[in-house]
């Protein structure tokens, strides 16, 4: 169960320090701009496929977390994660789930798990561009600087504050595709989750999709 909770904390993250010179945006305009470049970038992915680095310091511990795998990602509500550390991968179709920890298969939906149905709005809600800018789920503060736009994420509804306190989203600026995510949960630990070698749109990512 633990290692189940820590795989969908991960894929929650699905960042970087943020740099002294970033500044607070707040002209209306720009924000919008931002926004828009965005939800135009996401409307051209159909897939996804890049390798991630995912640390996460518990305040309980001296030693930081570390992992590392791929992540894919396909339009129509799916989503997979692998990890190479502990040879476990799961695998998030519309409300089905499966879970394969080494030897171990499990098929679920999620009803059964609340964080996995908040993994599946999130990911469904990204699609239709509304989750992370909607101003009724999260109070969003805008930053830039010359090469990235940051996006502090603090949520409104209770069923996410009872999942974390903030998120911090890092965007290239350039190609208005996310670069990094950043966690930090319930109770003050902070995870980060870093994307390198991503690929777009190549039809040869759909083969993690086999459910």
């Amino acid at each position: 169960m633990k290692k189940t909770l820590s795989l969908s904390m991960m894929i929650m993250l699905l960042s970087l320090t943020l740099s002294a010179q970033n500044q607070t945006v707040t002209d209306v305009s720009e924000i919008e701009n931002i926004i828009t470049l965005f939800s135009e970038n996401i409307n051209n992915i159909d897939n996804m496929l890049c390798h991630y680095q995912y640390e996460k310091s518990v305040s309980m511990l001296e030693e930081t977390i570390q992992s590392s795998g791929t992540v894919a990602y396909m339009k129509k509500g799916k989503l997979y994660w692998n990890s190479e550390n502990n040879n476990s991968s799961f695998l998030l179709i519309n409300d089905s789930i499966k879970i394969v920890n080494k030897d171990n298969c499990n098929v679920t939906t999620t009803e059964n798990h609340p964080l996995f149905k908040e993994i599946a709005k999130i990911v469904s809600s990204g699609e239709e561009n509304g989750f992370v800018f909607d101003k009724n789920t999260f109070e969003t503060v805008f930053s830039k600087d010359t090469d990235a736009v940051t996006v502090q994420m603090t949520p409104k509804k209770k069923r996410l504050k009872s999942l974390f306190n903030s998120i911090l989203i890092i965007i290239d600026n350039d190609t208005m595709t996310i670069q990094s995510i950043e966690i930090t949960d319930v109770y003050g630990d902070m995870a980060k989750i870093i994307l390198s070698d991503v690929v777009f749109n190549a039809p040869e990512n759909e083969r993690y999709f086999k459910f």
